[in-house]
């Protein structure tokens, strides 16, 4: 069952890093892409969230404000 557009998670990455990036290629290219909006966190951060932390870890933020990090992001995205 795919997601609502209003349903749409925000994903923030690292611009600079290349790990970060290849992930947000891939997701743009993914069938999923609409479920999912993508954001640099080098230009804007989820509330909460330093800068310094949005350059250290994958945040994805959920409708309810909620946000999962890192591997947990990533599980968010793919189910």
């Amino acid at each position: 069952m795919q997601k609502k557009q209003s349903d749409s998670l925000e994903v923030y990455y690292d611009g600079t890093c290349p790990m970060c990036t290849a992930l947000a290629g891939a997701l743009e290219k993914s069938k999923q892409k609409q479920n999912f909006t993508l954001k640099d966190g080098t230009i804007t951060q989820p509330e909460g969230v330093t800068y310094e932390q949005a350059q250290q870890e994958i945040y994805v933020v959920k409708q309810d404000g909620t946000y999962a990090k890192n591997i947990d992001g990533i599980v968010e995205i793919v189910v």
